[in-house]
């Protein structure tokens, strides 16, 4: 599998017919880098991660943006439909491009240009159609630190961090984030490693009678605190929010590696996956340690978005509530309450005991503590419970007896063909806690008396579940001479949230939620103001007299000074604010 990720395909749609083409066909991914036999040329012909395409005017020749190579691919509409096409040939009318990162493409055929804007550097490259060359580089301002700028390729740059041209981080890790798929990274040859992450639980392991009836022994050696290399089934994770959240990967394995061991430090574990570029990725060689501290740097300083389910005002409706009251309450959820104490071990834990929602430790589900439960063979990383609502779309499942939850029956197409858990088995949180461990007893699991309506009060919280960043945070607003009555509540409700206190460590710790914009076009410049919520006034940006929130609205009754309101993290929106 290495360098063997995803294949990068365009799809013709032709009536009923939808057929694939396999852009970089020229792979042969039965050799890998530094291997006898492996052509190390073929990455000049390939194309990683193509984003946006667009086709000329008559049909014949289709231009994509291929993110992760510096290059825009050129292609042959009518050699495309008939798969006729030789990358190793057409290649040569490939168009590169600096910068790194094109995303976006406008074709202007009248005047023979490609207009190509690039992520990486965050600018605009004009393209001569004719001689099938970089002719300008225009770049536009950008707020992002260096650490951000410098750390970003990374992630997608398949050129040089990959033996083929074509795999990248981001190949599995979609713009960061998830591909709804899981893997088995089992490796036979690799060794035992020792696992440093506190237990919970981990008590009840010592004993290791194996009462659970689990086919072989515990973690695959009878052992509680070691990583065995062959570790099953794993849904792909989110690379967002990792900064707070203690060791990485579903078990935490890399608390454990080429940069050293420690159960909590963020900064090491993201740097022990350096082992996964040759490893998964398919490079000859493992980046620099100072390549991979930049993107250690860059990814550590991505944070998972707001929660889209959770209300603006940041409330939570009657069945959150509920659900967020037992979740955070004193009857233990998982394990066996003894009903009295033994010094130093604790058998049962609250939904909070082991998920701990604690925004001042930008904890949001993980208390760094790895766990073990009954229905798993292994121990694994408590983890975060942020994006929840990212993973609906698999419903049905069958009755199993590790969970209480009864035989769904067939329930027609899914959205997604893994749900929650490591390996993406329960469909719902729902059913997820109806696993044994919750079972309703006197004094432990969830209650006795109607179970599932508190299931389903936890499963509405958890999918809204508390994140570094207040719900309203991104909302962004136009008022203009005629719309007032449909938007003006909102842009009250900004103003009511930036003066509502709000804790986020990624933020600085005890804040307002955000930050409220506003920016207007006013005798031919573009003016930013910052609200103020100690006063209600709109202050200039670089000094001035300070608006009223009555007259700033005023200001969008002339036409073309409609004005923009725009929510921003805390801390930015003096920047904001001032950026023309």
């Amino acid at each position: 599998m290495q360098g063997h990720l995803a294949e990068m395909r365009v799809t013709i749609i032709s009536g009923a017919a939808v057929t694939p083409r396999h852009l970089n066909k020229h792979i042969d991914y039965t050799k890998l880098a530094g291997q006898p036999g492996f052509d190390a040329t073929a990455k000049n012909f390939s194309l990683s991660t193509p984003t946006e395409m667009v086709v000329s005017g008559d049909g014949r020749t289709l231009f994509v943006a291929a993110f992760g190579s510096s290059k825009v691919g050129v292609f042959d509409t009518t050699a495309l439909r008939n798969n006729s096409f030789d990358p190793r040939t057409i290649a040569a009318n490939y168009i590169p491009v600096t910068g790194g990162g094109p995303s976006g493409l406008v074709l202007d055929e009248a005047h023979g240009r490609l207009f190509v804007a690039t992520r990486f550097d965050n600018a605009v490259k004009v393209i001569d159609l004719a001689s099938k060359s970089q002719t300008a580089s225009l770049t536009m301002p950008n707020p992002e630190p260096a650490a951000v700028v410098q750390g970003r390729p990374m992630l997608y740059d398949a050129t040089h961090n990959s033996g083929n041209g074509e795999a990248a981080c981001a190949s599995c890790h979609i713009f960061g984030d998830l591909d709804d798929l899981a893997w088995d990274l089992g490796n036979p040859d690799d060794k035992v490693k020792s696992n440093p992450i506190p237990i919970n639980l981990g008590a009840q392991l010592i004993i290791n009678l194996n009462p659970f009836g689990f086919r072989g022994q515990f973690n695959g050696t009878g052992q509680v605190d070691v990583f065995h290399p062959m570790k099953g089934p794993m849904t792909t994770q989110t690379l967002r929010g990792l900064v707070n959240s203690g060791a990485m990967h579903w078990r935490g394995d890399r608390a454990n590696g080429q940069f050293g061991i420690n159960a909590t430090d963020a900064n090491l574990s993201f740097n022990n996956f350096i082992v996964a570029f040759p490893g998964l990725i398919g490079a000859e060689a493992q980046p620099s340690t100072a390549d991979m501290q930049r993107f250690t740097n860059f990814q550590l300083s991505v944070v998972e978005p707001p929660n889209p389910v959770r209300a603006l005002d940041n409330s939570l409706n009657s069945a959150q509530t509920s659900g967020k009251n037992f979740f955070m309450g004193s009857r233990p959820a998982d394990g066996v309450n003894l009903g009295f104490t033994i010094p130093g071990v604790q058998t049962a834990f609250t939904c909070n005991g082991c998920h701990e929602l604690d925004a001042a430790e930008g904890e949001f589900g993980t208390s760094k503590n790895s766990s073990f439960e009954g229905i798993i063979s292994q121990t694994f990383k408590i983890p975060h419970l942020r994006n929840m609502y990212t993973k609906v779309g698999m419903f049905g499942a069958a009755k199993v007896p590790a969970f209480d939850a009864a035989d769904t029956g067939f329930l027609g197409d899914q959205i997604r063909g893994f749900g929650f858990t490591n390996e993406g088995a329960s469909p719902t949180i729902f059913h997820f806690v109806t696993a044994k461990v919750f079972h309703p007893q006197i004094n432990s699991g969830f209650p006795l008396i109607n179970p599932d309506n508190t299931r389903r009060q936890v499963e509405q919280f958890l999918l809204a579940f508390d994140s570094d960043l207040a719900p309203i945070t991104g909302q962004q607003v136009t008022l203009t001479a005629s719309n007032g009555s449909a938007v003006g509540a909102r842009i009250t409700l900004m103003e009511q949230r930036a003066n509502a206190s709000f804790t986020s460590k990624v933020l600085g710790g005890a804040v307002k939620e955000i930050e409220l914009v506003a920016r207007v076009a006013q005798g031919g410049t573009i003016k930013g103001f910052l609200f103020n919520p100690a006063n209600s006034t709109f202050v200039p940006a670089g000094g001035g007299t300070a608006l009223t929130d009555a007259q700033i609205r005023a200001l969008a009754g002339t036409a073309g000074q409609e004005v923009t309101f725009t929510a921003v993290p805390t801390g930015s929106g003096a920047r904001l604010a001032a950026v023309q």
